[in-house]
């Protein structure tokens, strides 16, 4: 059981408390009086008042599990291992449970203020990615303001104006040579008419002298016929001359025409020049006023990067350097105080070791974040600060060091206990960890390699969702525990969506089931690159292989669920082997009832209770490591470093110890 389940991280206090209280039954009875007894039995009452004190702000304080604690109870908790440390005139026995219970307190105390830090670490981690996105968005803005800023439309207009130019002395070249066509076109014109009309009129006359020739006699009519044919004879020339007029009309009125269209195109010409400069002019304003809202948003951005850096800034000097400072310090008093004798002193010993490695760990993190975000080109200028951040991770990295190096050397002279197999390997991997830890490392980003996901996994997947969300998230509750259990069992071949169903259908109206549904789906979302890396690299079923390794849900026992029992308000399915789920039913449907899981590992209600701030205590800095390790581990896994999914996961289940895999608990209770 992890040292931080309710019933691990008491059992020394219960088992002191016990003990003395014993101790003190036997003194009553004895009915001596003896000086020397009854200072025995004044000691031991203070020291269960001290004991009763503990199990009361620890137990009985839910806050005392928060990421929250109040000043106020970490100092009363302080004073309890202070008063305990300060007791003095008992049985050597006596002295040395109190010097335990004080160890014990300030153990739990320091682990109270890590977890403290270990969640503001986690919260300055989602303030830093708000930082860096206004700074990225503000140099973006900057970008868009700068291009509208160098666009000069200067060239562009004064073409706009030499074509508007040209276009006028077209338009007067052009009307000048109209006006000139339009004379001699009319003076044609009005000729044309002129001997159309006496052509006419000599026509008739012609006639006329040849009717009266028809009428007269030979002799009397050859003088009409006569003077007809010289009236022909001019009506002909002049039919000739107007034939003559006509054509040279026409090729006039062609050049007045084609005079014409040029005077039109040269007019629209200068209308599409005026209205080019207007367009330009007004765009180049409307250009200019982006460009400065841009810079407005840009440094408005940058001023709110600014002042999320100095809440940070802020927080690590004050919040977070008091709640490390805190811890150290509570450790250290309980280091100082572990070193009595028997199984309890050296698992609090070992627990301790564990602690001081964790905080080095959480505090190196912390440092890496801090750092990568200081280095960044798109914050803005911190290279004091950056070397400040740097400075201090130098010395935290050499303290973890030394701490991995000394647990590593300490384990390796235990032999080989099956009791500590789990903590030794824990050790190592911290201490592989930490042997190729330097500080540039620490401040280079992680590579991000994205692995492109098999379109069949992608197909079950679409299938399966149904609506939920990797993170296992659900809108309405199980229609038909029935069905829904045949379709828990047809994805049997895609883990992954498996659990996401799982998940999506786990009742969070109590504490508990919130806290695991959204630690698991936190957990699922946090290790996708690595389940996305291990389906492209050795199929689909390697997830079922990998569920315990990578954090993942592992639903490969629930492919087999057969109902036992359905009341109507609850139902419980059972698969061989002992494994059973239970439904209730609510006001959405059904859902999975974690607490009856819970109850049936032995756990009492008081202590699921206890569980769900717990949890939710501890899900901050285990995302956070868990993430990176597995998009380290990812990869490697596509630069094919390793050949068998044991390999895959041997590595991981390495850097997730080596990360934040500490904040699950201490070492295994010896027993």
């Amino acid at each position: 059981m992890s040292n931080l389940s309710p019933r691990f991280a008491f059992r020394p206090v219960f088992h002191i408390a016990v003990v003395l209280s014993s101790c003190m039954a036997a003194t009553l009875l004895s009915g001596c009086v003896d000086p020397e007894l009854d200072k025995q039995a004044k000691f031991q009452k203070q020291l269960d008042e001290v004991s009763a004190g503990y199990v009361a702000a620890v137990g009985g304080d839910p806050a005392m599990l928060s990421t929250a604690p109040s000043d106020e109870a970490l100092t009363a908790l302080r004073a309890l291992g202070n008063r305990a440390r300060g007791l003095s005139g008992g049985t050597a026995s006596q002295e040395e449970s109190a010097r335990a219970l004080a160890a014990s307190i300030s153990r739990t105390t320091g682990s109270i203020a890590l977890a403290r830090a270990a969640w503001l670490e986690s919260g300055q981690e989602i303030v830093r990615d708000l930082a860096i996105n206004a700074s990225s968005l503000a140099a973006d803005l900057d970008a868009v303001a700068q291009a509208g800023e160098d666009l000069n439309l200067s060239s562009s207009t004064d073409d706009a104006r030499e074509v508007k130019a040209a276009s006028a002395a077209d338009m007067r070249a052009f009307q000048e040579e109209v006006r000139q066509i339009e004379v001699p076109a009319a003076q044609l014109a009005q000729r044309i008419a002129e001997g159309s009309a006496r052509l006419s009129q000599l026509n008739q006359e012609s006639a006329l002298l040849a009717r009266k020739a028809r009428e007269s006699t030979p002799a009397a009519g050859l003088a009409f016929v006569e003077e007809a044919a010289l009236i022909q004879s001019d009506a002909r020339t002049l039919q000739t001359s107007v034939e003559n007029d006509t054509i040279v009309a026409d090729q006039v009125v062609s050049q007045g025409e084609y005079a014409s269209a040029r005077l039109t195109a040269a007019q629209n010409t200068q209308a599409a020049a005026t209205n080019a400069i207007e367009f330009l002019g007004t765009f180049d304003a409307d250009i200019k006023g982006q460009s400065g809202k841009s810079r407005e948003m840009a440094n408005e951005l940058r001023r709110n990067a600014q002042s999320l850096l100095k809440a940070i800034d802020d927080e690590r000097a004050g919040a977070l350097k008091s709640a490390y400072e805190g811890a150290i310090a509570d450790f250290s008093s309980a280091s100082a105080g572990a070193g009595g004798s028997g199984a309890d002193s050296a698992a609090l010993a070992n627990t301790l070791m564990i602690e001081e490695l964790r905080l080095l760990s959480t505090q190196i993190a912390g440092l890496g974040a801090q750092g990568r975000m200081l280095g960044m080109e798109s914050v803005a200028d911190n290279a004091a600060a950056l070397a400040t951040v740097r400075t201090e991770a130098e010395a935290v990295i050499t303290a973890f060091k030394e701490k991995a190096t000394t647990a590593a050397d300490q384990f390796a002279n235990l032999g080989e206990d099956p009791a500590l197999a789990g903590l030794k390997t824990y050790i190592d991997g911290v201490k592989k960890v930490a042997d190729g830890l330097t500080v540039d490392k620490l401040m280079t980003p992680v590579a991000v390699v994205e692995v492109k996901k098999p379109a069949a996994a992608k197909a079950i997947g679409a299938g399966a969702s149904s609506g939920r969300s990797s993170s296992g998230e659900s809108n309405t509750g199980i229609a038909d525990p029935d069905a829904f259990v045949a379709k828990l069992a047809a994805l049997s071949g895609d883990p992954s969506a498996a659990a996401a169903l799982f998940v999506g259908a786990i009742d969070d109206s109590t504490p508990i089931g919130k806290a695991m549904k959204s630690m698991v789906g936190s957990m699922m979302t946090a290790m996708k690159p690595v389940s996305d890396a291990m389906i492209e690299k050795f199929g689909s079923a390697s997830l079922g292989s990998m569920a315990g390794g990578m954090g993942a849900l592992d639903v490969s026992s629930l492919g087999n669920l057969t109902q036992r029992s359905n009341d109507g308000t609850r139902a419980v399915y059972g698969a061989e082997g002992g494994t059973e789920i239970t439904f209730v039913k609510g006001a959405n449907g059904w859902a999975i009832d974690m607490s009856e899981a819970m109850r049936a590992s032995g756990m009492t209600d008081e202590q699921i209770d206890q569980m769900a701030p717990m949890m939710s205590m501890m899900m901050g800095p285990m995302m956070g490591s868990m993430k990176k390790a597995a998009t380290e581990v990812a990869a490697r896994i596509a630069a094919d470093e390793f050949a068998t999914v044991e390999e895959a996961q041997a590595a991981l289940q390495e850097m997730m110890a080596a990360g934040a895999a500490g904040a699950l608990g201490g070492p295994p209770r010896r027993r």
